[in-house]
């Protein structure tokens, strides 16, 4: 078994720069390991040994009201778009969107054949001819 080493006399400037970066910005431990291909669990263990459980609950505090407000600001835009979108607006792209065709002609080159049916009116099998 390796001796364990003392946290007391614990410095690295790789990772107490790592943690300090961190802890400034916005991102989840996660994400900020992620896109740093760092070792989640060294990262964690490094952050609480720089770092506070009272600072990093009111860093966890602060985020959480970040992401809160981020919210509310975004749902404020997307309810004032909605606004200025009028329904006139609305119902011409749903007009012009039925009257595009969905397929070419058919070629003129090809013969054409119209064929009408005759369908005696009380024929529907569902109603029995009274729909």
């Amino acid at each position: 078994m390796a001796p364990q080493r003392s946290w007391t006399k614990a410095n690295n400037p790789y990772w107490s720069t790592h943690v300090a970066t961190w802890y400034r910005g916005h991102q989840e431990a996660e994400e900020y390991c992620r896109r740093r291909k760092l070792s989640r669990t060294a990262f964690d263990r490094w952050a609480r040994h720089l770092v506070s459980p009272e600072d990093l609950r009111k860093r966890l505090e602060h985020l959480r009201k970040l992401r809160w407000n981020e919210l509310v600001l975004a749902l404020d835009d997307l309810e004032s778009d909605i606004g200025q979108v009028g329904e006139s607006h609305l119902i011409t792209i749903a007009e012009t969107a039925g009257a595009l065709p969905k397929r070419k002609p058919l070629p003129d080159h090809l013969p054409r054949e119209e064929i009408l049916l005759d369908v005696p009116s009380d024929a529907c099998p569902c109603c029995g001819g009274n729909g």
